[in-house]
Formats: structure tokens, sequence, C-alpha cells
């Protein structure tokens, strides 16, 4: 059982955010085969705005959000050998998010009318997954489908009233959309060579969500170069589409030789990565490395005039990091990250307020202390 508390004023007018989180988790070894495991979790959140677009007086100073969402998650895992393993994913998750604001409005008159905009979100999703790992001599292998439905409500009232003449408009409408997301994949993890792991997978996908139906099937290949007890090279190239997560969750592997496969875009983007790695142990105490990789992007697009529509997008991202430990109380990281992101000119440029073009250079800095007792900080 856990719990969080967070509460903060932030930085500037209107940049507050008070957050509590609650989960707990009963796991249960029924027989030497069978393990159950049920989860809960529950969020509420209350904030300002926190969008920081890229001008720090470009902020609604009457605008507030609350979040409250719920989830619950059942597992099973059947081992009818050692070398044989059979999971079972459920998951439930119901959000509800209610956005209010207002701003002034040039004057028509005397005094300027004010615009007032009430929003509510209604997600509830299920997500049900099964997979089948087994393993034989040097090879790995993974197999799994699973079926994502999400159902969304949005709730939009909007009002301009003049405090002279009165309301001057009011409008309200309610959307309903639906997601679903059959998907299945299989991965090869096999070693050619004491020093070499080689991946091989692929992914199947249909995506549907309002007047979008896509398909796409996603060829996945990977590698890892022991060069030696110090050294490994890594390199992978996958397509992944962007799944509609229930509570952004899963039990499908998440990376390919290392690297990362899902990403915070779009639901039912699709996207091409190229990756290669070096770490390198230099000693028992300190290791670094190097990432370099490239991604397109074919993001969809949720007009009016209906259809399928994807806009491109690519992103750069390359890393140096160093993890450092002096003692066995006392832990530093460093990663030197460069990012950068272009958009082509479309309508997410000219409407949506999407950059056409970001560049990002950070260099944080991390020192953890743990004490005997079992804290940390």
């Amino acid at each position: 059982v856990g719990g969080l508390k967070y509460d903060t004023d932030g930085w500037r007018p209107n940049n507050e955010l008070d957050q509590t989180a609650v989960t707990g988790l009963v796991q249960m070894a029924v027989t030497e085969r069978i393990n159950l495991q049920a989860e809960f979790q529950y969020r509420d959140s209350e904030e300002g705005d926190l969008a920081f677009n890229f001008d720090p007086d470009d902020f609604l100073k009457n605008k507030t959000i609350k979040r409250d969402q719920t989830t619950g998650r059942l597992g099973l895992r059947y081992s009818p050998s050692s070398d044989s393993h059979f999971l079972l994913s459920y998951i439930h998750s119901k959000r509800d998010e209610k956005n209010k604001q207002s701003e002034e409005l040039p004057p028509i008159l005397f005094l300027p009318p004010r615009a007032r905009t009430d929003r509510k979100f209604r997600d509830e999703g299920d997500q049900l997954e099964v997979q089948h790992i087994r393993e034989i001599e040097d090879l790995n292998l993974i197999v799994g489908a699973g079926y994502n439905n999400v159902d969304n409500r949005d709730d939009l009232s909007l009002s301009i009233d003049d405090p002279v003449i009165g309301n001057l408009l009011s409008v309200s409408d309610t959307e309903k959309t639906q997601v679903r997301q059959p998907h299945g994949y299989l991965y090869a993890n096999a070693k050619p060579a004491r020093a070499v792991t080689v991946t091989l997978g692929a992914s199947y996908d249909h995506y549907e969500e309002g007047d979008l139906d896509s398909n796409s099937f996603n060829p996945k290949l990977g590698a890892q170069w022991d060069v030696s007890d110090r050294v490994s090279l890594r390199a992978a190239v996958f397509k992944t589409v962007k799944p509609a997560l229930v509570n952004n969750r899963t039990i499908e592997p998440t990376q390919v030789a290392g690297f990362n496969q899902f990403f915070d875009d779009v639901n039912g983007t699709k996207s091409w990565r190229y990756a290669a790695g070096l770490d390198w142990r230099m000693t028992a105490d300190l290791a670094a490395g190097s990432e370099f990789s490239y991604r397109e992007m074919d993001e969809p697009l949720f007009t009016d005039d209906g259809g399928d529509r994807f806009e491109s997008r690519d992103e750069q991202f390359h890393k140096l990091y160093l993890y450092w430990t002096p003692s066995e109380r006392v832990a530093v990281n460093s990663q030197l990250s460069y990012d950068r992101y272009t958009s082509e000119n479309g309508i997410a440029t000219e409407f949506d307020n999407l950059p056409k073009k970001v560049r990002t250079v950070s260099l944080p800095v991390g020192i953890t202390y743990f004490s005997k007792s079992g804290w940390f900080s």
C-alpha cells in the first residue's frame, strides 16, 4: 500500500498543482505454478495553467483543471514448466476531467465582455492482454495479443457575457468517440554466438478512432554485441504504432535492444526508429555510454471532414550518460541530451499551436543518498 500527497504554488501566478495518489497491490502464489495479482489505484488532482508556451507571460489567469481517475488491474501467471510461462492482464480505468477557464475579450461598448468555457471529459477503458514466454536453449520466444477499448465523452459549454448587455452567446455540444485496437506480436531473442544477442520480431495493429481506420504491420530488428566484459554495442530499427493504452501500461516488450519503442505520441501515431548505442563499464563504480537515434512519425489528424489523414514529424535524440557510485551510500548520475524536433507545415502547426522546429539541450545531474535505515533522498 502506498500514497502520495503533493502541493505547490508553482513559479508564476495560476501555476499551482495539488495532487493525491493512493495505490494498493496484493500478490498471491496459489500453487507453485499459479500466481495471482490484484491492484488498485486512485488519483485526483487540481491545477492551474501549467503549460509553458515558450513565453513566461503567455498563460491563462483563470483556468482550472480537476482530474479524478480510478484504475483496477488483475493479473495471472501460469508456469507449467520452468521454461514456459503464460501471462494474463486485465485493466479497467475510469477518468473524469473538468476544465474551466475564462478570459476578457475586446470591449464592445464600454466594458470588455468575458468568455467562459466549461468542458468535461470522461474516458472509460478496458484492456485485455495475453502472452506466452518460451525459453528454448539459446532462443527466447514472446508471443502475445491484446485488445484495447476506450469510450470517450466530451461535453463543451461556451458563453460570452457583456457586463452591460448581458448574455451574448451560449453554445453547448457533446461529442462521443470510441477507440478500438486489437493487436498481436511476436519477438524472438536468439544468441547465434556467446557474445551476440539478436532480436527479430513483428507486430500487427488495427486502430479505429472516429473516422480513422488504420492497419499496420510493424517489423522489428535489434542486435547487441558484448565486445568485452566491459564494452557492449547495440543497434536497432523498428516500426511502432502508439497504442491506446489504458493507464499507459502493457505487458508487451517496451524495448528492442535496449531502445524504447513507445513514446508519449498521439494515439495511432506510426513511427520508425533507427538507433545505435555504446555502453562502457570503465570500473566497478563508473559506467558511461552514448545513444544516437532518429524517429520518423506519421501523426493522425482528427478533423471534421473525416477520412484518414496523417502529418509527418521527425525527431533526433542523442545522449551521453555517466553513472558513478563513489561509495556504497552515494550514487551520482548525469546525462547530456540533444533533442531536435521538426514538423511539416500543416493543420497542427497552423491551428493547434504545434511548433515547426524545437531544439533542446539538457544536462541534468542527480545525487542520491541511501541511508542504513532504508530511506533515500
